[in-house]
């Protein structure tokens, strides 16, 4: 009898340290899986929306290269925080956790070349600094606060692939004043791109889950 309870005690403590061992197996595993960064590259049709690549976690940085608004009142956008696409009319509303980034080329005379971001209900416009008339790469972060920093490639020396030159001084404008805006934006919710069917060109959107601000 004393053996078969030793056997039963000795039997048991093995199987707790199976457990401890897979369950840290599984955390690493876990650990390892972390999706930081991620690309989607975009069709020439992307009317219905393009759903783009998933993170874990929220966005905080955005690459798009070869982003173009040529042509009269073009457009292209990019939403965050939405399980659907939520559409591409201008009268798309921002909740809690969701924000848009809208390049628009304008027209001739009038209105002129923009980038309106709008977060939580909070929009902001900022003019002629889409400088997307051609293929451009643009990048930006989403900060907390919360706020946008803006850089274009080629501008006050800056290259989006290259981090050290994402500096505060770089950045084309920082927009700040977001005033009752949520700080966070949803790190579950899809993240979304389109561009006007007239515009031309397939561009690659890279997105990353950490800020690049130098």
């Amino acid at each position: 009898m004393k053996k078969t309870k030793k056997t039963k005690i000795k039997t048991l403590m093995i199987a707790g340290m199976v457990i401890s061992i897979l369950s840290a197996c599984q955390n690493q595993e876990e650990v390892a899986t972390e999706i930081a960064a991620c690309t989607s590259n975009a069709p020439s049709d992307t009317s219905a929306g393009l759903e783009l690549c998933k993170l874990t976690g929220a966005v905080k940085h955005v690459k798009i290269t070869g982003i173009r608004t040529s042509g009269n009142h073009g457009s292209a956008h990019i939403v965050v925080g939405y399980d659907n696409w939520p559409g591409s009319g201008q009268n798309i509303t921002t909740g809690a956790g969701q924000a848009r980034i809208l390049w628009y080329n304008g027209a001739s005379p009038a209105p002129p070349a923009s980038l309106t971001v709008e977060i939580n209900e909070v929009s902001k416009t900022i003019p002629n600094t889409g400088f997307t008339t051609q293929d451009q790469t643009i990048c930006f972060d989403i900060l907390s606060g919360p706020a946008l920093r803006y850089w274009v490639n080629g501008v006050n020396s800056v290259d989006c692939a290259n981090a050290s030159t994402l500096t505060v001084g770089n950045a084309v404008a920082t927009v700040t004043d977001f005033t009752g805006a949520s700080a966070d934006l949803a790190s579950n919710g899809k993240i979304w791109f389109y561009k006007s069917a007239s515009i031309a060109g397939t561009p690659s959107i890279e997105l990353s889950n950490r800020n690049k601000t130098q």
